[in-house]
């Protein structure tokens, strides 16, 4: 036997549980618009990015693709190289999305890459990282921009490269380039920090000094 409280009757039981039942509808359908509206932010900036990383690297993609037309032995090997570039500058670009600094072995883990393929060209190369710290997101991202637009400039002539990078009162990437065809266009890079050309025992030296030290860790 149902036993009703007194000033209850059953009609008002049952418009309760109406109101209680279409609570409950409404909750659920507020939950599932905001989880909507959440998967919708997340495919809008995974969206985002991926237009980002695409005009960043642009360029390269454009001449990977016609060296790949082209076909020959030498161009594969200038595949091989952009290819090294593309993928380390949109890891580069990724990690730096939402990180002011960043450390500098970074840039290193980078170049590194980049520089693996350089023998097939028949030229030497060595890599040295003087200090350790965290530099600034932009900063490491303009500093492999530098190396890669160097390096693309010297080949395929380029019989040596020697790259130091350093993290310490300054930060600053020195590229040391025997036999080099050329340089990079300079003005771009004299206006993000201070670019000096030199030459050191027959070698053409090209630094770029930016303009924030590396953070000590």
């Amino acid at each position: 036997m149902t036993i009703i409280s007194p000033g209850l009757t059953p009609r008002s039981l049952s418009a309760s549980s109406r109101s209680k039942a279409q609570l409950s509808e409404e909750n659920e359908l507020i939950q599932a618009e905001n989880e909507l509206k959440r998967q919708r932010a997340e495919i809008e900036e995974k969206n985002r990015l991926m237009d980002a990383m695409l005009r960043l690297v642009e360029p390269q993609l454009l001449q990977i693709n016609r060296l790949l037309e082209d076909g020959t032995a030498q161009s594969l090997k200038h595949v091989c190289l952009l290819g090294a570039y593309v993928k380390r500058r949109v890891n580069l670009a990724l990690i730096c999305e939402k990180k002011e600094t960043v450390p500098a072995e970074e840039l290193t883990h980078c170049i590194r890459e980049s520089l693996t393929y350089l023998p097939q060209y028949g030229a030497v190369c060595a890599l040295h990282q003087e200090g350790k710290g965290n530099v600034r997101s932009r900063d490491a991202q303009t500093a492999y921009d530098f190396f890669e637009d160097c390096l693309e400039a010297a080949l395929p002539s380029l019989s040596a490269l020697m790259v130091r990078v350093e993290c310490g009162e300054r930060f600053s990437i020195r590229l040391m380039m025997e036999e080099a065809a050329g340089l990079p266009n300079r003005n771009k890079y004299r206006s993000l920090g201070q670019l000096i050309l030199d030459d050191a025992d027959g070698a053409l030296c090209a630094t770029l000094s930016l303009q924030q030290g590396g953070e000590r860790a």
